[in-house]
């Protein structure tokens, strides 16, 4: 008889929180309690648009450009490029 089993990560039950201690996580915080988190949009003027996020020690800025016409090729082919 071949006896085969699925691992599934949420077929187990999830262990203790290593990270509570009296009641909080390791940088004070309740476990319903969320982050700081700090938001701010239109951070870089050339950009079409861009946003800045912080959270504890992450920093994120993101810049989208466009869309702009490509010089390179004057008339759409059949063929491709």
């Amino acid at each position: 008889m071949i006896r085969t089993e699925t691992y599934s990560p949420f077929s187990h039950a999830l262990p203790e929180e290593p990270t509570l201690k009296k009641g909080k996580r390791l940088d004070d915080r309740f476990p319903e309690e969320a982050r700081s988190v700090y938001l701010k949009v239109g951070v870089v003027s050339q950009a079409s648009g861009s946003s800045y996020l912080e959270m504890d020690n992450t920093k994120i800025m993101c810049s989208v450009f466009g869309p702009r016409q490509d010089n390179r090729r004057s008339e759409f082919t059949e063929e491709g490029m």
